[in-house]
């Protein structure tokens, strides 16, 4: 794992947007790791793993924080024309889904083992718990993220956060998000 190297681009990246978007590739590379380790049976590695979601994970949360802080002055008319924190952020809505996803995958394989006696269901829980309740904050961050963005556009256009919404779901179908939930 090279963590310190993905630290290095992460922190060269522009906006707090780009760096979470980083951070989710990183964290599905991660989980794939996870997943290969557990596959092996080699848990000490699958927990070096875990450690790494965990901490991209924290590190995606906290940038994706950082969005609200960023969009003091976007309009209406900047969301309308696209490429901006509310796009980015339904871009990342899809991107949790998959880091959702990858999640399910390390559980599943994490279940064959402990049905097959080479791991205990405490060991499983160990590996599996700390990432999925990481991953699933990371979700819930994106949708109140995008809800504060929504807010202060509104505020700075002198529309309903209705509107901005609006603007935002209409990303989402071009991008297929509705078909995933």
């Amino acid at each position: 794992f090279d963590l310190l190297g993905e630290n290095f681009q992460v922190a060269f990246a522009g906006s707090p947007e780009e760096q979470a978007h980083l951070e989710a590739f990183f964290t599905l590379e991660h989980y794939a790791e996870m997943q290969a380790m557990v596959e092996a049976g080699d848990y000490d590695a699958a927990q070096e793993a875990s450690a790494a979601v965990e901490d991209t994970l924290e590190s995606m949360h906290d940038h994706i924080e950082e969005v609200s802080e960023t969009v003091d002055t976007l309009t209406v008319e900047e969301v309308q024309q696209g490429d901006t924190a509310v796009q980015e952020l339904v871009d990342l809505q899809a991107t949790a889904f998959d880091l959702e996803e990858a999640s399910e995958q390390v559980h599943t394989e994490l279940l064959t083992h402990v049905e097959d006696g080479t791991l205990t269901e405490e060991q499983a829980a160990d590996l599996f718990d700390p990432v999925h309740e990481d991953t699933v904050q990371v979700s819930v961050e994106i949708f109140e993220e995008e809800d504060e963005v929504a807010e202060v556009v509104a505020e700075n256009s002198d529309v309903a956060e209705l509107e901005v919404e609006f603007i935002a779901e209409q990303h989402e179908e071009e991008i297929g998000l509705h078909d995933q939930f």
